[in-house]
């Protein structure tokens, strides 16, 4: 019987597997480290018409690029679908996150414990996916119960007689924050009342290595309302892909931050770490309580786009990332011009439309926008800019850049 159970168990793994690689599409690859050996956590699922994936399966495979193990997530499907490391000091985790609907929807997360190659675990049962324990809403009023025993009450106007919704993550960031080598969860969820949001709450979930559990921290409730809406709030279509925001409240403060979803998993995982390393510092001002952060995304054309990183209380700082979104890189002048030639910046000095701007060496801080470079430099603490029409640079311009075409 035993012989008979694994066997069974043995043709119902190959089953799955071959049905995941032959009938299925990619949706998001991740390697991670066990026991000196790199493994890769590749997600399949069928893709509708409609860009819904259904039927998830993880498959875990070796240097041999040969299936270790099939783990199937307890989610029906989702959109865009994601595989996010999470640094624990005594076992490798990923973060699988599948959209239910677009970037304004909420998702499904699971926490998968990877310490063990052939038994894949989820680390956050049902039960305990929310920071949120009870909503009552009444006409005027929503009093909220937290998992950590705290009650809020918020007025919201005009509530229909609805059953409040609540109890799933809007979004979930891994992050350092405590600076110790060690990820921290900090999630968001939404709690709506008819078609109103009527507060986000957040929090921060710590591993607790005792029992291997979550457990949410620094419970914060805020008043939608009093969150204006910004650009970065809604998505933007960058090449044949998506850069959609994220975000997260913590003490008080708000942090919008890019993430990119493409068909391409690939192009996909190019260019998140590129933003996620690009935004670090960013987003550690953030963790310290030290700044907001927000970022907008200017079109060149359909390859290049400049994200722009945005962060500070009172005063804000910009950083400029420009990306090749379809080969995945980030862009660099000398990609664009030929910054050798001695008769580059010079041009640059006798074109500049802001004197403030010196120009005494290259630019550091610079971006595309439609037709135009944009060159900035600090001058008695204030951001000056000098714009430069591409059809007066064009003899520098090099051929088949990103910006080639766009002056003939």
């Amino acid at each position: 019987m035993k012989k008979f159970l694994t066997l069974a168990l043995a043709a119902g793994f190959c089953f799955l597997t071959a049905a995941a690689e032959a009938g299925s599409s990619l949706l998001a690859v991740r390697e991670y480290e066990l026991k000196n050996e790199t493994l890769k956590a590749e997600l399949w699922g069928d893709r509708l018409k409609s860009g819904y994936h259904k039927n998830l399966l993880l498959l875990v495979k070796n240097q041999e690029d040969k299936v270790v193990t099939a783990y199937k997530p307890d989610i029906k499907g989702g959109y865009a679908c994601f595989l996010e490391e999470i640094k624990l000091k005594e076992n490798p985790c990923l973060l699988l996150t599948a959209g239910q609907g677009d970037w304004r929807e909420t998702s499904e997360h699971r926490i998968l414990d990877l310490s063990d190659s052939k038994d894949i675990k989820e680390m956050l049962p049902p039960a305990a996916r929310s920071a949120v324990k009870n909503v009552l809403a009444e006409k005027d009023r929503v009093q909220i119960l937290l998992a950590d025993g705290e009650e809020k009450q918020l007025e919201a106007a005009d509530l229909l007689p609805r059953v409040p919704q609540y109890g799933a993550f809007h979004s979930v960031t891994a992050a350092d924050v405590e600076g110790d080598g060690t990820d921290e969860l900090l999630t968001m969820e939404e709690i709506s009342v008819g078609r109103k949001t009527v507060a986000h709450v957040s929090a921060i979930w710590w591993h607790n290595r005792k029992d291997a559990k979550w457990e949410p921290h620094q419970i914060t409730v805020l008043d939608k309302f009093a969150e204006p809406e910004e650009e970065a709030d809604f998505a933007k279509k960058a090449g044949s892909g998506i850069i959609m925001p994220r975000k997260i409240f913590l003490a008080g403060k708000r942090a919008v931050y890019p993430i990119f979803y493409s068909k391409n998993v690939e192009q996909q995982n190019k260019i998140n770490d590129l933003l996620q390393k690009f935004n670090k510092s960013i987003m550690d001002k953030f963790y310290r309580g030290t700044a907001e952060t927000s970022f907008y995304v200017i079109e060149f054309n359909h390859k290049a786009f400049t994200v722009d990183l945005i962060d500070g209380m009172e005063n804000f700082t910009h950083r400029y990332l420009v990306l090749d979104v379809e080969a995945g890189k980030q862009i660099k002048l000398q990609d664009l011009f030929d910054v050798k030639d001695k008769a580059f910046l010079p041009l640059l000095r006798s074109l500049k439309d802001n004197e403030n701007v010196k120009l005494d060496a290259l630019p550091k801080v610079w971006h595309l926008a439609p037709e135009k470079l944009v060159v900035w430099e600090q001058a008695d603490g204030f951001g000056e800019k000098a714009e430069f029409s591409l059809a007066k640079l064009k003899k520098f311009i090099k051929k088949n850049s990103v910006i080639d075409k766009e002056t003939d």
